[in-house]
């Protein structure tokens, strides 16, 4: 017979994901969204529970899950066993940022825009676990605003603070418009 505290600890082991055999791509996939139809039911059900998530941890839970899968096994998971939380969460995303986004932009801009911006991501997705932040009794029309406004506000913040690491404070104060102008591109 098992105690109740054997249970729970084995309870608490299982739901982290030490007893469970890694899934295919095919089934985490369906595990975070469902079976749709086709890729483009996928592609609406992915932005669909993404902006109507209850948090911004969770909108990462649903948010392109095939990257998801490849960045939680190969990134996450194996830093997860020598590193606190934060500190491999925040390297998964630099690690995301840079080397499935970043490397083509730094190649025409000089500046790692995508890797600063995916760590503000993870520092905000953090703060709001840290805040206790669940919206889930709030409207779809709310949870996705918020969502928008945390993806656009730490876009904005990862601008201004690329552009001042790599350009100076100068260049951190110019509006994204103006910064388009001067790289020559049309706005």
């Amino acid at each position: 017979m098992t105690s109740r505290n054997d249970s729970a600890s084995e309870a608490s082991s299982h739901r982290k994901g030490r007893d469970w055999p890694k899934p295919s791509v095919r089934d985490y996939v369906f595990f975070r969204l469902g079976n749709p139809a086709g890729p483009w039911q996928a592609a609406r059900r992915m932005v669909s529970r993404a902006l109507g998530a209850r948090s911004f941890v969770a909108f990462w839970h649903y948010w392109n899950p095939v990257y998801g899968y490849f960045l939680y096994y190969w990134s996450y998971r194996p830093l997860r066993r020598y590193l606190p939380r934060p500190v491999a969460v925040l390297i998964t995303f630099a690690l995301c940022g840079f080397l499935l986004h970043d490397i083509v932009h730094i190649l025409f801009t000089g500046i790692p825009f995508v890797t600063t911006w995916f760590v503000v991501l993870a520092v905000g997705a953090y703060a709001s676990e840290i805040l206790g932040m669940d919206m889930s009794r709030r409207p779809y029309v709310v949870r996705a605003g918020a969502q928008l406004v945390y993806l656009l506000g730490s876009f904005e913040l990862a601008r201004r603070l690329a552009l001042l690491l790599f350009r100076g404070a100068e260049a951190a104060s110019i509006s994204l418009a103006r910064l388009l102008q001067l790289e020559g591109m049309r706005v």
